[in-house]
């Protein structure tokens, strides 16, 4: 029998970066950008314009201009010829079939596999968004997460006397909250256009400037669901987590709340810098990525936030992040109009191919382009030009030494690092590159030993 090893790893790695892109926002907006890549990349040449997209909610613009990125339900002030109609072939998905054919693949070839992953249970979940060959409309799928929501919350036990309990033990709890939320998005098992929301709630919390008891009882006029375990009943009290419960309710009426928004706002929108700081920063794709769909989330939460504080200019910072991550996880999980997906080893090396091809300051140009999109970190693109360089000119000394640099930091972080399914391995790759130049430059032992190095990364990451 075959060896399957290779491209079991590489289809979970795929799967699972599919399952990203469509939990990341949610399904309908995910299939919605991956049907109309190519027209996104026109508009992002032409660099001001609009594109609509229409959808059971009504038209929705994803806007261009001033630099800025953001989608709005308001028809922007632009001529109609500056405005593509881009609605296609309606809500006809192409990230599911594809995931769902890699997950058939794996279950063929390894049936425990999705099932020890966790990944069926995110494919379960997420089918709940397709009927037949249509995307389902958000408010369709409402009720479902409502009740998935529910049994990851009720895990976290709430205050013992939920009228009475102190300030601490309500921040202890929003806390708890938030951790069971974020097992949800991080697991795939809720978008994060609806875990935002949950999170923009408890963020009110974190921030709150009155009375938190009091803020407390007052959410728990909103929801009291039952949580099964077993054959047992539990009653589990959770507050109200839509923050709109809270700043349109009569009992703060007249309070200056704008300034609680905008404080709750912006401890949103810095943990989401955070995370894409740490993005930036990853050594690995499979950590890229992760902390990328983890800074999506957070972007949305403020931008919900901002929206409900009036802050529109801060609102539309939070909307660029918005399109720029989603695009980002989207397009490193699926073939887009020829876009190199940098999370593929072969997408990677035809890249440096084609920069090979350009003239030096426009492959320069290319390589910061695809770092300012969020499309790979900050060592890729050291990676990227330090290569081309020495692809160039294979006796210049000072780009071997960074590329070895860079060698060594890519091998220690894949040793202290739990390294997802289907990692490219470019650690390998830059060895090659390596050995090519030393060859090059006439020295073969070298050589010899960099391709020695290459073998040894290709075992370590299967």
């Amino acid at each position: 029998m075959a060896d399957t090893s290779d491209e079991l790893n590489s289809r979970m790695g795929d799967l699972m970066r599919l399952i990203g892109a469509l939990a990341a926002l949610d399904p309908l907006e995910a299939e919605t950008n991956a049907r109309n890549a190519g027209a996104l990349r026109k508009l992002i040449e032409r660099g001001r314009g609009a594109l609509r997209f229409t959808t059971p909610e009504g038209a929705v613009y994803l806007v261009l201009e001033h630099g800025t990125r953001y989608t709005t339900k308001e028809r922007p002030s632009m001529d109609e010829v500056e405005i593509e109609d881009v609605s296609g072939e309606g809500l006809k998905p192409l990230l599911w079939p594809a995931a769902l054919a890699h997950a058939s693949w794996i279950r063929d070839h390894a049936p425990k596999l999705l099932d020890k992953s966790g990944l069926l249970d995110a494919l379960r979940s997420l089918s709940r968004y397709y009927d037949a060959d249509r995307v389902r409309p958000r408010e369709a799928v409402e009720g479902s997460l409502d009740e998935t929501a529910i049994r990851l919350l009720s895990q976290a036990p709430p205050p013992r006397d939920p009228g009475r309990a102190p300030d601490s033990e309500i921040l202890d709890y929003a806390w708890k909250l938030e951790d069971r939320l974020s097992l949800g998005y991080g697991s795939f098992l809720l978008p994060g256009y609806y875990v935002a929301r949950q999170l923009s709630a408890l963020a009110l919390f974190h921030t709150c400037p009155y009375n938190l008891s009091s803020l407390y009882r007052l959410s728990l006029e909103a929801v009291a669901p039952v949580a099964e375990k077993g054959k047992k009943k539990r009653t589990a009290v959770i507050p109200s987590l839509d923050p709109s419960f809270y700043l349109d309710h009569s009992y703060l009426e007249g309070e200056p709340v704008q300034e609680w928004v905008l404080r709750a706002a912006s401890g949103m929108r810095a943990r989401g810098e955070g995370r894409l700081r740490r993005a930036k920063e990853s050594a690995t794709m499979g950590a890229f990525l992760a902390y990328v769909q983890g800074a999506l989330v957070y972007f949305l939460a403020a931008a919900i936030l901002y929206r409900k504080a009036g802050a529109e200019r801060e609102w539309a910072v939070m909307e660029e992040h918005r399109v720029v991550l989603g695009n980002s996880l989207l397009e490193n999980a699926h073939a887009c109009g020829g876009s190199p997906r940098f999370s593929k080893l072969g997408d990677f090396a035809r890249w440096m191919d084609h920069l090979e091809t350009l003239e030096e300051a426009e492959a320069k140009r290319e390589v910061y382009e695809m770092e300012m999109q969020v499309r790979i970190p900050l060592l890729l693109r050291h990676t990227a030009l330090a290569i081309l360089e020495l692809r160039r000119a294979p006796e210049r000394i000072e780009a071997a030494r960074r590329l070895e640099g860079i060698a060594a930091r890519l091998d220690a972080e894949l040793a202290k690092e739990d390294v997802l399914a289907g990692e490219p391995n470019f650690l390998g790759l830059v060895y090659l590159e390596l050995s090519k130049a030393a060859q090059a430059a006439g020295n073969d032992e070298q050589a010899r030993v960099f391709e020695e190095k290459a073998t040894a990364a290709a075992e370590a990451l299967r």
